[in-house]
């Protein structure tokens, strides 16, 4: 049977930079001691979805669709009734794969290398740095690679990463790092 990837209790929520572990970087940390950090999830909405309003303020949800066993499409929806001040939304196709293991969120190479016993030699990705809107009461889809950027995953619980940036009218841009976790499993 081929690998399959599934979306073991896909989480959205909006976790800012120190909490999610993920550094906002357009690939793997270069870090080489693993960083804890805890995970918060989200309360999922009444109707079922995955996902949920997050607790930061900004009105956002990120959920994740696994196209095939590599390609999976990240979608940002906003919902203006969490009260946010308007400001423009944007994230880039930039993103991170980070490794769980034992509650602790560890840089890709790190978790392969110290936890998985694999071989890794740490890569700069290059990613477009065009920016996308995220659509002001709307919602916008991203397609990862997975595959293409990291290779085959091997089995494994990993924490993807996308940052999103908030630009409120003369004000200065704030960055956060949204997640969802997933595993690949044979």
């Amino acid at each position: 049977m081929g690998r399959k990837l599934w979306t073991a209790a896909v989480l959205a929520a909006a976790l800012i930079l120190a909490l999610a572990g993920c550094d906002g970087a357009s690939g793997p940390a270069a870090d080489v001691t693993p960083t804890p950090a805890p995970i918060e999830t989200s309360t999922p909405p009444a109707d079922g979805k995955s996902g949920g309003e997050t607790a930061d303020g900004w009105g956002l949800t990120m959920d994740l669709t696994f196209r095939s066993s590599t390609v999976l499409e990240v979608t940002f929806t906003h919902s203006p009734e969490a009260g946010a001040e308007e400001a423009e939304l944007t994230t880039t196709p930039a993103y991170e794969i980070r490794g769980l293991y034992q509650g602790e969120s560890l840089a890709f190479g790190d978790y392969l290398r110290n936890v998985l016993q694999r071989e890794w030699d740490d890569v700069e990705f290059l990613f477009d740095s065009a920016p996308v809107t995220i659509p002001w009461g709307g919602s916008v889809t991203l397609s990862c690679d997975l595959e293409a950027t990291y290779g085959p995953l091997p089995p494994g619980t990993y924490i993807l990463c996308r940052p999103v940036t908030r630009t409120a009218e003369g004000g200065e841009p704030e960055t956060r790092v949204y997640t969802a976790r997933f595993g690949v499993v044979d």
